[in-house]
């Protein structure tokens, strides 16, 4: 993957305002860099961003996030999940930087494996919406079975298993001294 959408190390800034109060000249990216900074802490050397679902997230430079991108999409742990779930992932797994989402997405849009599974299920979609499911069924073999749904009060486990509630209501409501509902119209 041929660099990430953010120039730099993008920490950088944030870092320096963090451990200094160092600001650029400029007002307006002062105010912003400000603003920005509240939602990060410094530990030591490494910044981490502040999360609504986790404590903090570590934020991490260009070459570690072409790493993580490529480990959790189609290393040991990945299964090449789409863009979103790949982004989600990535945070579950306490990591973070600003263009985690666009990446992602990039990641997935490149990524040969996938676009061969997007090609098929696509075709398949296609195929399936210009025939009934009938036709498309005959073509290809698949021998279709259908069966009549029953009605549950008909079904013999249905009624005893509401026999058997009937029954353990009545022995808890005659040890407490309570009425029967067994005198309900259409109970019992």
């Amino acid at each position: 993957m041929e660099g990430l959408a953010f120039p730099g190390d993008w920490r950088t800034a944030i870092m320096e305002f963090l451990r200094s109060g160092a600001t650029p000249s400029n007002r307006e990216e002062a105010r912003l860099l400000r603003k920005r900074a509240g939602r990060f802490t410094l530990i030591g050397d490494q910044l981490y961003k502040n999360a609504f679902s986790r404590l903090l997230l570590k934020c991490v430079s260009t070459e570690d996030a072409e790493y993580i991108l490529k480990e959790i999409h189609h290393g040991s742990c990945g299964g090449h999940p789409g863009g979103r779930s790949l982004a989600r992932k990535i945070l579950l797994a306490g990591y973070f930087w600003p263009t985690l989402q666009k990446d992602a997405a990039q990641t997935v849009a490149t990524c040969l494996s996938c676009q061969k599974y997007h090609s098929f299920t696509h075709r398949l979609t296609e195929e399936m919406k210009a025939s009934t499911l009938r036709e498309w069924c005959e073509r290809y073999d698949i021998q279709q079975h259908f069966t009549s749904v029953a009605y549950l009060q008909s079904n013999g486990q249905v009624e005893v298993a509401n026999q058997e509630i009937l029954r353990i209501l009545r022995v808890r409501l005659d040890r407490v001294g309570g009425s029967w509902v067994g005198e309900l119209p259409g109970v019992l």
